[in-house]
């Protein structure tokens, strides 16, 4: 998908993959890092998450495509910021407006991943899990929510993101644990209408490997 497409998405509104609230399965595994500990959130919209993320005393970077998405989220939650080229800082968060590809750092000791991987369709996906690890310090922890359902009757995004795939892309270097999963009737139109009965919701914690492990 290229840049706007999502471009559009946040011009027209069609967001929704926002959630209005805190995500329950953030607050229940997460991993507890220590003090001052830093978060990548990839793809990060307008997220609440990111202030739950701030209140737990992580120190958070977003990344997000859409400069609307990233204005919004403080004059959403009334922050001041500073804005400098394309990067808006506030106390405990600092937000990228631009292309996660483009973004070099490499000292997260985490990386929240609810929304990102499943934004993308196949062919981007192994660049994708490759540059978050390099942006992931040995031992360092990727927090991954992916969804599983029958892919030929919705295309996506969201997309289905098999168990499989994800020991494909992460497995070499990490060790991936299977936090949680959970089998629901899916409540949005467009999988209701195309006749998805089941839809999965897995939530993986996936921890990086020193070099000399992997």
């Amino acid at each position: 998908m290229d840049h706007e497409f999502w471009h559009e998405r946040w011009k027209e509104r069609n967001i929704g993959f926002h959630q209005s609230e805190i995500n329950s399965e953030l607050k229940t595994h997460f991993p507890k890092l220590s003090l001052n500990s830093k978060v990548l959130v990839p793809l990060c919209g307008k997220s609440k998450d990111m202030l739950w993320l701030k209140e737990q005393h992580f120190n958070v970077t977003g990344i997000e495509l859409s400069q609307d998405a990233v204005e919004e989220f403080f004059k959403d939650n009334n922050l001041n910021n500073n804005k400098r080229d394309q990067v808006y800082t506030t106390e405990g968060i600092t937000l990228h407006a631009g292309d996660l590809f483009k973004h070099q750092e490499s000292d997260y000791d985490a990386i929240y991943d609810r929304a990102s991987m499943v934004a993308l369709p196949p062919k981007m996906r192994a660049d994708y899990t490759k540059h978050l690890l390099s942006c992931l310090k040995e031992n360092g922890q990727i927090l991954l929510i992916a969804f599983e359902y029958d892919q030929e009757k919705v295309p996506g995004p969201p997309f289905s993101v098999p168990e499989d795939e994800i020991k494909d892309h992460y497995g070499k270097r990490c060790e991936i644990v299977l936090r949680a999963q959970k089998s629901e009737k899916p409540k949005a139109p467009k999988f209701v209408e195309a006749g998805v009965e089941v839809f999965k919701r897995k939530t993986y914690l996936i921890t990086k490997r020193p070099s000399s492990e992997a």
